[in-house]
């Protein structure tokens, strides 16, 4: 984005898209001509999604690799992106303005009314995503994510060993919801300017925090950071072998700005500005959380200020 905003406005539209990243297609950003025009989607301090059909492809297929280093920073081997993904688990930063934007169902070509927005999605199956609801005049929003159904790729003899509850946790999304789906209430409006981070860290295991015996499965850590509040959770280390295994295996792209929820061929959309947007194959700490997100939030303060 900075690279882009520097030019002289003549030589903004021979700016080679391919600079943004390797694999990076942007979606929806056509001229006339069916060209690709950063003009509609760089701000001098942000990325903008219209909701109705912009939204960013980025290639992660596992053909890259990861180094791996001792503590003293030396490089001792590699790993595939994928592999090293379900071992260290990620981090999802996003700091912007949030609004609703398009739903349709894919198969009918036909809009929908929905409460959802989709954030980011990696193949059908790992989900992020903004609730809304007007209740007297006041919206209400809700961030939620998850990680599809797990137990649908479990392999026979895993089912034969697991029973269905075992691929599950405690729960926020409802008392009958056993679906590891995360909602967490966020205070305040649509298009509010937010900061997110979602940290989910499998190598930090716990037995699950639900009331019901049937559910007290071993988890690993998740952590939800919004604007100045923190929300800790859980995570069933069953779902995330599969996910970080089995399903990661069939996955090979991430979406920005659109996602499915309620079924398989219904697509939300984003309607907002993205001021910085991150996605690291690791669990960040704490303390390096807050520290981008103080950066962050300087360093978008003093482009405005330009």
């Amino acid at each position: 984005m900075d690279e882009y905003n520097s030019l002289p406005e003549e030589e903004k539209p021979n700016y080679d898209i391919k600079n943004l990243g390797d694999g990076v297609e942007l979606i929806g950003y056509n001229d006339e001509n069916g060209h690709v025009d950063l003009s509609q989607a760089f701000t001098k301090s942000s990325y903008k999604f219209d909701g109705i059909d912009d939204y960013i492809k980025i290639k992660y297929d596992g053909s890259k690799s990861v180094e791996i280093k001792d503590e003293s920073g030396a490089i001792i081997g590699t790993r595939n992106e994928k592999e090293f993904l379900g071992e260290n688990g990620f981090t999802f930063e996003f700091y912007g303005k949030m609004n609703k934007g398009r739903s349709f169902n894919e198969n009918i070509q036909e809009e929908i009314s929905h409460s959802y927005m989709g954030i980011l999605e990696f193949g059908n199956e790992l989900r992020i995503g903004l609730y809304w609801n007007d209740i007297n005049g006041r919206i209400i929003r809700n961030l939620c994510w998850n990680a599809g159904f797990p137990q649908n790729y479990a392999s026979q003899s895993d089912r034969e060993i697991h029973s269905y509850n075992e691929y599950y946790c405690k729960n926020d999304g409802g008392p009958n919801d056993f679906w590891n789906n995360f909602i967490y209430p966020t205070d305040g409006k649509l298009n509010d300017v937010t900061y997110f981070c979602l940290v989910v860290d499998p190598k930090i295991q716990f037995r699950s925090q639900n009331d019901d015996p049937e559910y007290d499965n071993l988890c690993v850590k998740e952590v939800l950071y919004i604007d100045d509040v923190k929300y800790e959770g859980e995570y069933n280390e069953n779902s995330w072998y599969i996910f970080s295994t089995v399903i990661m295996d069939n996955c090979n792209e991430w979406q920005v700005a659109r996602a499915h929820m309620g079924s398989g061929d219904m697509w939300h959309y984003l309607k907002g500005e993205c001021y910085s947007l991150r996605f690291y194959n690791t669990a960040l700490t704490e303390e390096q959380v807050r520290e981008n997100q103080e950066k962050t939030k300087d360093y978008h303060n003093i482009l405005v200020s330009e």
